[in-house]
This record gives structure tokens, sequence and C-alpha cells, in this order.
């Protein structure tokens, strides 16, 4: 151990002396990506990010140097500097925002971030619709690279769900349920994209009073019954798609249910149930139906 932190302190510092040559920056980076343990947090507090914030401003324009970057960074986050490193992130993703690799790593490192520290940390509104933004633009730019449109719909299912109301309110306004629709489109085979695209509409139907109207007229309800019925036998794929359907149910208003009912759910729902599900899905289909079931359904006409 006393030699790996000798060693550390060394590689630290010919990155700090020769920061201007890129090849040492690279193994720079490479070094912090890979370090573990005791030498993960010993060069955390020698300062190893503000070595990265000016290794990355001095060699901005390459787009190598900016994917190990951000392998780099996601090494060494933590609650204490995850705003820090959003920031940085950011950056590179908006420098280089026609690059596929560095747009689908960038928002493999926010939802890293998000996921390993936003119960330790607080995230404020101004935090919350700065990343909202960059969610909605990478899937906006990224539409044929399948992974950067999973990443960014996985990031907006968790902007939907763990945020607040103003960047709920910013992704409604900004057009997120017709986005995630127009992703689940064009890639309607992708089990991983449709996964995570049911489940950000499942939260979007759940909060928001005008989702109902735009998911019958906008192709949200088209898209999840294929997702339910041609999901390629992906069990994961077709509950989350399912019990979107069920919170768009619950959340409709009776003339909107009329219509649901019109576009054959109750069969949809019927023979989903039909399948091997988790009692959690079975339990939210049948609340679905009895919601969708009118008193005309049980009127005798004799």
């Amino acid at each position: 151990l006393v030699n790996e932190s000798i060693l550390s302190g060394a590689i630290l510092k010919a990155f700090s002396l020769n920061i201007q040559v890129i090849n040492v920056g690279l193994a720079g980076t490479f070094f912090v990506s890979k370090v573990s343990g005791i030498l993960k947090a010993e060069i955390v507090q020698r300062g190893v990010l503000n070595l990265l914030e000016e290794s990355i401003q001095i060699h901005f324009e390459d787009p190598l140097y900016g994917f190990r970057a951000l392998e780099a960074l996601a090494n060494i986050g933590s609650a204490e500097n995850a705003l820090e490193l959003i920031e940085l992130v950011v950056s590179l993703m908006a420098h280089f925002e026609h690059d596929g690799a560095i747009q689908e790593k960038g928002i493999d490192t926010l939802i890293f971030i998000i996921r390993s520290f936003a119960d330790d940390m607080y995230f404020d509104s101004g935090t919350g619709t700065f990343l909202a933004s960059v969610g909605c633009s990478a899937i906006k730019a990224q539409g044929k690279n399948l992974k950067t449109q999973e990443n960014a719909a996985e990031l907006l299912y968790l902007l939907l769900r763990m945020f607040d109301s103003a960047t709920f309110q910013f992704l409604v306004d900004d057009g997120v349920q017709d986005l995630i629709v127009r992703s689940m489109k064009r890639f309607p085979k992708a089990n991983k994209l449709q996964y995570h695209c049911s489940r950000a509409l499942g939260e979007v139907f759940k909060n928001d009073d005008g989702a109902g109207a735009e998911a019958l007229n906008g192709g949200a309800v088209e898209c999840l019954v294929f997702a339910i019925k041609k999901g390629n036998n992906n069990r994961m794929c077709r509950e989350a798609a399912c019990s979107a359907l069920c919170s768009l149910i619950a959340s409709a208003s009776k003339s909107e249910r009329e219509l649901l009912v019109k576009k054959n759910l109750k069969n949809v729902l019927s023979e989903m149930k039909e399948q091997n599900l988790s009692s959690s899905a079975e339990k939210d289909i049948d609340i679905a139906l009895g919601q969708l079931s009118s008193w005309s359904d049980y009127f005798l006409p004799w």
C-alpha cells in the first residue's frame, strides 16, 4: 500500500508538471479512471478534481481527451463534489454536442452521479432544470444513436421521478412526452429503450394533468400497446409499459377513459394479465380494468 501511495503521488505530480502534454494527460486521466479504494480517496484529497478541470480546459478541443476525462470524473464522484462534476460533464457534452460517444458517456456519467448521490445531497431547481435541458437536447440531437437514446431516456425518467416540481414542469413544457414517443417509434424493438421510455411516460401520466389528452392523440398509447404485445417477450419491458398504461388510466378523465376503451385497452390488459407477471403488475391491471369498466358493462337489458 505504501508503494502504491508513493506511485500514485508520483503519477499525479507528473500529470501536474506536464499538464500541457496531451499524452501525459491521457495517461493521467486513465490512471484516475481506474484507481480505487484508499488510493482514490487519497488522490481526491490531493486535489485531483482541480487538476482534471485544468487539464480539460487545456485540451478542450480533443474529443479523446474529453472521453477519458468523463471516465475519470465518474470514478472520483462523491456527494461533496457532485455539483462540480455535473458542471464539468455538461460543459464537455455542450462542447462536443455532435460527438455521439461523448454524449453517450456524458449522460451515462450524469446517471451514475444522480443514482449514487441523490440521497446524500440536495439538488435544487436550477440543477434539475439544467439537467433536464441536457437530457432533452441529447435525445433531440442524437436521434440515430440508440445507446445515447437509451441513456437519455433513463436520465429523463430519473429527473421526472426524483427531482422537484419545477424540473418536472420544465420537462413537460419542453415536450418530454413527444420526445419519448418519437424515441419509442424510432427503436420499437430495443427493449432497454422501451423500458426506460415506458417508465418515464408512467411518471408523466401520474403527475401531469394534461398528459391524458396528449397520450390519446400523440401516439403514446399505441407505443405502449406495441411494447406490451410485441416486446420481444421481455418481461421487464412489458411490465413497464403495462404500468405506464395503468397510470394513464388512473389519471384519465371519464371522457378520456371512454376513448381508452375504444382503443381496446381492456382486452390488451386482460391478455397481459394471463402472462407470468409480478404480483404488483397483476394488482395494477385489476385496478385499471375496474377503472375502465362502467355501469353499462353490467347493465342487463331485461
